[in-house]
């Protein structure tokens, strides 16, 4: 298949020598933190972990849940590789888990980069997902269900569409999409600009068919659940947890200020209470 040049993508520009010591020092700093974090009054069981342990239990005992209790809007798919790990190793898959997820997820990082950076700076893209920021690295050691999931799916999204391929299989695509709804809305923010850069070949024959199909047996949990709820998902449910308005409006007002280190996270309160003012000039920053 010919790829349009409208889609061919020029190699980005290297960064030089700096990149391999750069790279070195944000894996130790990323390694380090997260030693820092798990032997810290951070590294603590908190209650989303527990439940996540609970939900692993009762999935051996044959209890599914197609989303994290009590909460329609985070799917459980973690649950597929949680449960058979708490199986073989007991509780000490909730710390393992994680962990091999934040792997993989550098892992995709640098091989989508790898297609438009030389070998070092790939390397040093996926070392700095690693290193920062530092509410991520807090998520990252911790099984929640669908934190990395959605970021796992939705890269691997952004590699089967990527520009320049010479082929595409569109129901392993789909399949990823349909995973990755169930598992988070947030998935969109991969999957929207994927499909935009692929929209020219998608269009083509049988690809939208097969993207449908494949959407549809990965959103499947999805599907029934809200069929069988009225559509939980989509209603806005007291509190604040439930539709995507109810998270779209968390995500301004608490939600961003946490990732750029403004609020602590989940108890929500304020670094320092007057840098509140501040918070929309530091997010335009960032």
């Amino acid at each position: 298949m010919t790829i349009p040049a409208s889609q061919q993508l020029d190699v980005a520009r290297s960064i030089g020598p700096l990149s391999l010591p750069l790279s070195v020092v944000s894996i130790i700093f990323g390694s380090l933190s997260r030693w820092l974090f798990l032997t810290g009054e951070a590294g603590r069981i908190h209650a989303d972990e527990a439940v996540s342990g609970l939900m692993a239990r009762s999935l051996l005992d044959g209890d599914w849940s197609t989303f994290f209790w009590g909460q329609y809007y985070g799917g459980s798919v973690e649950l597929l590789w949680l449960s058979p790990a708490m199986a073989l190793v007991g509780d000490a898959a909730l710390g393992v888990i994680p962990i091999v997820e934040a792997v993989v997820l550098c892992i995709l990082v640098w091989r989508y980069c790898s297609h438009f950076l030389n070998t070092s700076d790939a390397v040093l893209a996926a070392s700095l997902v690693w290193a920062t920021p530092a509410l991520w690295q807090w998520f990252s050691l911790r099984p929640m269900l669908f934190y990395q999931s959605t970021l796992i799916i939705g890269f691997s999204v952004l590699l089967l569409l990527r520009p320049g391929r010479t082929s595409y299989n569109f129901p392993l695509i789909g399949l990823c999409l349909g995973l990755g709804w169930w598992t988070s809305p947030q998935v969109l923010f991969f999957a929207i600009p994927a499909l935009l850069g692929a929209r020219t070949v998608i269009v083509r024959g049988r690809a939208i068919l097969q993207l449908g199909a494949g959407f549809c047996i990965g959103a499947a949990p999805w599907i029934a659940t809200n069929f069988a709820t009225g559509f939980a998902s989509i209603r806005s449910q007291p509190p604040r947890s439930g539709s995507p308005i109810d998270n779209l409006s968390s995500q301004f007002s608490t939600g961003w200020p946490m990732t750029f280190g403004l609020r602590i996270p989940f108890n929500e309160e304020w670094i320092w209470e007057p840098l509140r003012l501040l918070s929309f000039p530091l997010i335009a920053l960032f």
